[in-house]
């Protein structure tokens, strides 16, 4: 069994151009309210950004992206890494936890629960290359807001580039 983390521990951290994503669960139901069956569920190619190496953080700054962003990344990228993590902490004190199994909260999460209160998941994460984003909600509200702004300029060569500006 893999080691139990706490409430804000990450089971790794990303090296260079890596970034670690938390998909966002997968759709129960069509907009026209009609329920999709477990075997006819995508993985989904959305969620947050976690954590980044340290060459995926220069990148993710240059392209106006920041960790927490909620993001579309290509569909069959990355690699599923499982994060066993405390949820929610107990709010009685056991010396040890005895954990049981109890009803999933949503797709492609394990959950179990204490006697003292606490909470434990095991959920997927998805490692990948931060070229791998396609596109970043945060990003265009930041636009939308006005804490960043594209510019068009030229580079050594001559050659026309845009840039991101961060009007904050």
């Amino acid at each position: 069994m893999s080691e139990v983390l706490g409430i804000d521990e990450l089971p790794a951290a990303p090296i260079g151009d890596r970034i670690l994503l938390l998909p966002d669960p997968p759709k129960e139901e069509t907009e026209y309210r009609i329920h999709i069956p477990d075997i006819a569920k995508h993985r989904p190619n959305t969620g947050t950004v976690l954590t980044a190496g340290l060459a995926a953080r220069d990148k993710m700054h240059d392209n106006g992206i920041e960790i927490g962003d909620s993001v579309v990344w290509g569909q069959f990228a990355g690699v599923i890494y499982e994060w066993d993590h405390i949820k929610s902490p107990g709010t009685k004190k056991c010396a040890e936890h005895n954990w049981e199994r109890s009803p999933s909260p949503r797709d492609r999460v394990t959950a179990a629960k204490c006697e003292c209160g606490a909470v434990r998941w095991t959920e997927c994460l998805i490692l990948a290359n931060v070229d791998d984003i396609q596109a970043s909600v945060g990003l265009e509200k930041r636009i939308r807001a006005g804490a960043v702004k594209v510019t068009r300029g030229k580079n050594t060569e001559g050659q026309t580039n845009h840039f991101i500006e961060r009007t904050e």
